[in-house]
């Protein structure tokens, strides 16, 4: 669901998950200002990517004074708070604003959890919230998990070839079988 945004009307884009940022080295439709984007579709995190990365856009900013701020909350299923951040500046560099940022999720157990983010121009008194589910996977997720088949092995290799990275596919090629 894309949300109508409407000239001067103050909103904000759907939260995206993202599994790598790089500085800028081509144009391509990965590309966000200054950095190469690359998506994470299936907004798993944990082992292999411990950084939670995520993108948004704010639009209709009014831009006579201040900074908006924002507040990140990581909950669990039961919306108990498991990770906070608080108070980080956005700066206005016009009527709308890109904001890519990341949080440290490697000590998060396995599980789903929701990614909540409040927005506020306090300024003019106005807030925008946004709310995500990803999952965290970690290396106590496999310890009931019994080993793939080769033939299994294979077909990971080929999805990952088209969704991952090429540092991604080069440590899953260094795994054994019962890793992978």
């Amino acid at each position: 669901v894309i949300p109508r945004i409407e000239k001067g009307n103050w909103s904000i884009s759907q939260l995206e998950f993202i599994s790598s940022i790089e500085t800028k080295s081509d144009q391509d439709h990965f590309v966000k200002g200054n950095y190469r984007v690359i998506p994470n579709p299936s907004r798993r995190y944990g082992i292999l990517i411990p950084e939670l990365y995520f993108y948004y856009e704010v639009y209709g900013i009014d831009t006579s004074r201040g900074d908006l701020k924002a507040d990140y909350v990581i909950t669990d299923k039961n919306n108990i708070s498991q990770k906070e951040l608080s108070d980080i500046k956005i700066q206005k560099p016009g009527t709308s604003a890109s904001v890519i940022h990341g949080i440290d999720v490697s000590n998060l157990s396995t599980g789903i959890y929701d990614l909540n983010v409040l927005i506020t121009d306090s300024e003019n008194l106005k807030t925008l919230s946004l709310k995500r589910q990803f999952e965290i996977i970690q290396a106590d997720f496999f310890l009931n998990t019994e080993t793939i088949t080769e033939e299994q092995s294979e077909i990971f290799k080929t999805t990952l070839t088209y969704l991952g990275t090429p540092q991604q596919l080069n440590f899953y090629n260094s795994l054994d079988l019962s890793a992978k």
